[in-house]
């Protein structure tokens, strides 16, 4: 199946787009912390990529990395984290 990792301020894995379509993630904030999204951004984007409604790949497994914080503030450094760790998952 389609895996489609996202990178951004997280993810609310409830979310009914999903319907259990969310495999693990990654929070390259805080190393092992929650990938929940506070923010609400990173859902969205999940939303369009792979939302249930509306989304381009509505049957893909949708994975949280947190590279932005609850503000949507990041750096390069942080990317960089978040990019290794799906390098190193796909």
């Amino acid at each position: 199946g389609v895996h489609i990792f996202v990178l951004d301020t997280g993810l609310r894995a409830t979310h009914a787009e999903f319907d259990g379509r969310v495999g693990g993630g990654f929070n390259a904030l805080e190393g092992g912390a929650p990938t929940s999204d506070a923010n609400g951004h990173g859902t969205h984007l999940a939303a369009a990529a792979a939302g249930q409604t509306l989304g381009i790949a509505p049957g893909a497994t949708v994975h949280a990395v947190k590279v932005l914080d609850d503000q949507g503030q990041g750096n390069l450094s942080t990317l960089v984290v978040g990019l290794d760790w799906v390098a190193g998952t796909g």
